[in-house]
């Protein structure tokens, strides 16, 4: 009878051999083969995270080559809000955007304040129940640092989470100031305790559609004094040592698409254009693809054209 151990081996090597077939199909522009290959690594019962993503990276290049925007948007969509390695996810954002995909769509159909809210309101319930499952990364570990410094220097009750006795004692927490990254698949959220005395932008991750709190991005502590309000301490995350809580999104030139490419070169040449009308046109549509054309603008920054090379300074600030 074969063991698990041997039947996961046959099946790591059936998918291996399936992963081959399938960039061998690609490079002969065989595309519905390809897809069909990349499709068996796919849908296999214990494919390896890495060839898995690869495989639904280069089945949306596939499908997307043969015509199928809605199935190669769907694959690509689905790297960008995964936990898929960084050169994947900028190849997957190049398609997407090259298949003219909206990046809003992706985001999680929870805004973001309505999504702390919840949390919170979790927290305050059940400290390990559904709020703690929200929070994840570093500020996942920030909260489990505090516990037990609270806990040793009896700041908190027993078995009470940090998070929650800081909480349960600010009931007056207020969210404002949503900013999205869609790029990255991330927002921050601005939160205020104690009447605006202490505020945090709170970083979220879209984690598989379903945002996630995962840093503490900054803070702000304020002080009393008879003439209103002083700041005293105004700090980028302490807490993260600089390492940012998902992996951000860094395109190369080579994975950019030849056609968003080319669009792109025609519209670096209308930011030099007569019309002031073509000239804004370009600009706005350069400002929504900047992010996954980058390499394309910098080579532009010093463009003889002064019109063009002071927009495109501007859309790389």
């Amino acid at each position: 009878m074969t063991n698990m151990v041997e039947l996961t081996l046959a099946v790591a090597i059936g998918m291996t051999g399936a992963f081959q077939a399938g960039l061998e199909s690609l490079q002969k522009e065989e595309h519905e083969k390809a897809a069909a290959c990349f499709s068996q690594v796919i849908e296999a019962e214990v494919p390896a995270e890495e060839l898995y993503a690869s495989a639904l990276c280069y089945r949306a290049q596939a499908n997307a080559a043969r015509g199928e925007r809605a199935a190669a948007l769907k694959d690509a969509g689905t790297l960008l809000v995964s936990d898929a390695a960084p050169l994947i996810k900028s190849k997957a954002l190049a398609l997407y955007l090259a298949q003219e995909g909206d990046l809003k769509a992706l985001r999680p159909k929870t805004e973001p304040k309505q999504f702390l809210e919840q949390t919170l309101a979790a927290l305050r319930q059940n400290e390990r129940g559904d709020g703690r499952k929200s929070i994840s990364g570093p500020l996942a570990e920030l909260v489990n640092a505090m516990d037990i410094l609270s806990e040793a220097h009896g700041m908190r009750r027993a078995r009470v989470g940090f998070l929650t006795e800081v909480i349960g004692a600010n009931a007056g927490v207020a969210f404002s100031d949503e900013q999205f990254d869609d790029t990255n698949c991330t927002a921050t959220v601005l939160m205020s305790m104690h009447q605006g005395i202490m505020g945090m932008r709170i970083g979220l991750a879209n984690r598989n559609g379903e945002w996630s709190a995962t840093e503490l991005k900054e803070m702000v502590v304020r002080q009393r004094h008879n003439h209103g309000l002083q700041q005293i301490e105004l700090q980028d995350d302490p807490f993260s040592q600089g390492q940012p809580a998902v992996p951000v999104v860094t395109v190369r030139k080579e994975d950019i698409d030849e056609k968003l490419a080319s669009e792109v070169s025609g519209l670096i040449k209308a930011l030099g254009d007569g019309q002031a009308s073509v000239r804004a046109a370009a600009r706005r549509r350069l400002a929504e693809v900047k992010d996954a054309v980058r390499p394309l603008l910098e080579e532009h920054v010093d463009n003889p054209d002064l019109e063009i090379q002071m927009s495109i300074r501007e859309l790389l600030k």
